[in-house]
């Protein structure tokens, strides 16, 4: 796959335009278009978004909404591959609807998931044949409810506003993902996988991965901790502050921790965190900033094992 020119805040929008109708033109599946995009998405600057998605669909011939879906499937497809230990993108396949349909199974059935998107890897299987394996699986219906009192729906406008938010914070996730991986065996070891946190009852998983070791049994080398605090910089400081201490405790069941900030997080809280970890004395957790260029840079490198160690009581979480 190639690797696209990311935009940085203030870049003309014609290199991304030239590079996205060379990739239409030269014949590129999904997946390239769908990186090139989700790129662009990640690293620009919110007031540029609009006439980003102009350009987008002009020069893929696409329309907005295909192109949301090829980045939703690709940060999909990837985050399967990561929970399975396998590559980053060995998962991908020419014939997206197809692949859409595979990663519909593997949410609902996760085995005969994996067996359909290897099938679909291998051309194997085609699409016709991949829905009658979908129709073939039970939907669980969902518990009745209670009632709730009737509350006023939500106007189109916040409601667009709201879906907005929360798919770029997952584009920036998938862009911090993708930048982590490629430095994994210089952080961590080679031979890893980003895998995301199982979620418990103490910490949810929406932006926590484990960094594990190939083969099995599972071996966790460390833990690492996505932030991505683009708002208000004084709102974002106080989350930071407010959740800090228990990022604390998680990262002593991890032999190491990381504290991973996205491109636009404001640098008053990248700063804090540094400045909390030399006062609470936390040797083993790091701080790591991700580059609107798709780079890492080391702030803070773990110095010795966790304080108090209990790598050996990961149990505990999950109880």
């Amino acid at each position: 796959m190639p690797a696209p020119t990311p935009l940085t805040p203030g870049k003309n929008f014609e290199e991304f335009r030239d590079e996205l109708t060379a990739a239409r033109d030269g014949g590129q599946p999904w997946f390239v278009l769908g990186e090139l995009y989700s790129q662009a998405l990640a690293t620009a600057a919110d007031a540029d978004l609009p006439a980003l998605r102009t350009a987008a669909s002009e020069a893929s011939r696409l329309s907005g909404g295909v192109l949301r879906r090829y980045v939703v499937l690709l940060n999909r497809l990837r985050a399967i591959a990561a929970s399975e230990g396998l590559t980053r993108d060995a998962l991908l396949s020419r014939v997206f609807n197809a692949a859409e349909v595979a990663a519909r199974i593997y949410d609902l059935d996760p085995e005969k998931g994996m067996t359909a998107l290897m099938d679909l890897k291998a051309g194997a299987v085609t699409l016709e044949a991949l829905r009658g394996r979908l129709a073939k699986i039970p939907v669980a219906a969902e518990p009745e409810k209670e009632p709730e009192p009737k509350r006023k729906a939500p106007s189109p406008q916040s409601v667009a506003r709201g879906f907005a938010v929360v798919r770029s914070r997952e584009l920036k996730a998938g862009f911090m993902l993708q930048a982590l991986e490629a430095r994994a065996a210089e952080l961590w070891a080679p031979d890893v996988a980003l895998r995301r946190r199982p979620g418990t009852r103490f910490y949810t998983s929406h932006q926590g991965f484990e960094i594990v070791a190939a083969g099995t049994p599972v071996r966790r080398l460390g833990g690492v901790e996505l932030f991505i605090l683009d708002g208000q910089e004084e709102s974002e400081l106080r989350y930071f502050e407010g959740v800090f201490p228990s990022y604390l405790v998680l990262a002593t069941f991890y032999p190491r921790f990381d504290l991973a900030f996205s491109p636009s997080t404001p640098d008053a809280s990248v700063a804090r965190a540094v400045d909390l970890l030399g006062r609470f004395g936390a040797p083993s957790i790091g701080v790591l900033r991700v580059t609107s260029d798709g780079g890492v840079d080391v702030l803070v490198e773990p110095k010795g094992p966790p304080v108090p160690d209990r790598t050996a009581r990961y149990d505990v979480l999950t109880q």
